[in-house]
């Protein structure tokens, strides 16, 4: 992935917080969610995401002709965010305790977050707000469909790539947007067989999904 979207390595979960989707978090997950996150910032070793990666480029240093705008997409569900909360508070060197955790997991209840890395087609100033733009965002699962609660951008900054003919530059991003999917799991947060697409365009009007699998993450 760009610099931009830090290294990525596989993250292994303790196996008392075996992988199962949760709408909610009880305490012992808010905990380890936090300390995850502390440890990651600790050990200087960045934050590693690969677990929640449900797409990324093969290379994405290099642009390919053919190849669209989208760099790598995540899926960031109550425990990743806590988790990532807490890997940036203590990168900061600021503290973030289980309670914390716990209210921000409560503001999140529910929902699921889905980060797009994306890049510009060209470095003019015309495409500097271009993952404003993005929109259509959609989460199809269990024969139903449900559309994004809120988007967020952060970005875009200049940054380089190579091709064929040398380095060119390009804007850079990511659109966050969250969904509730309490009306596709039930309540309850029974998420088995929680398997689904996201979908959304781009600028340009180009469609993308993407098959996410929520059974095997926490």
């Amino acid at each position: 992935m760009k610099p931009a979207a830090a290294a990525i390595a596989v993250l292994l979960l303790p196996p008392r917080l075996a992988c199962a989707y949760a709408l909610s978090l009880n305490a012992a997950q808010i905990h380890a969610a936090v300390e995850q996150g502390a440890r990651a910032a600790r050990e200087h070793a960045g934050l590693t995401e690969a677990a929640y990666e449900i797409f990324s480029q093969r290379d994405t240093l290099r642009l390919i002709p053919g190849e669209r705008a989208i760099d790598a997409v995540l899926v960031r569900t109550p425990f990743e965010r806590v988790r990532v909360a807490s890997y940036y508070a203590a990168f900061q060197q600021q503290p973030f305790t289980d309670a914390q955790g716990a209210a921000l997991a409560r503001q999140g209840a529910g929902r699921v977050e889905f980060v797009i890395f994306a890049h510009s087609d060209a470095e003019d100033a015309a495409q500097r707000d271009f993952l404003s733009r993005f929109h259509g965002f959609t989460v199809r699962a269990n024969g139903r469909k449900v559309s994004g609660v809120y988007t967020s951008v952060f970005g875009p900054a200049i940054d380089n790539y190579t091709t064929a003919n040398g380095v060119v530059e390009r804007w850079i991003g990511t659109v966050t947007c969250g969904f509730d999917l309490r009306s596709l799991t039930g309540n309850r947060g029974n998420a088995d067989r929680l398997r689904g697409t996201l979908s959304f365009e781009d600028d340009r009007g180009r469609r993308y999904a993407y098959p996410f699998d929520l059974a095997r993450l926490l």
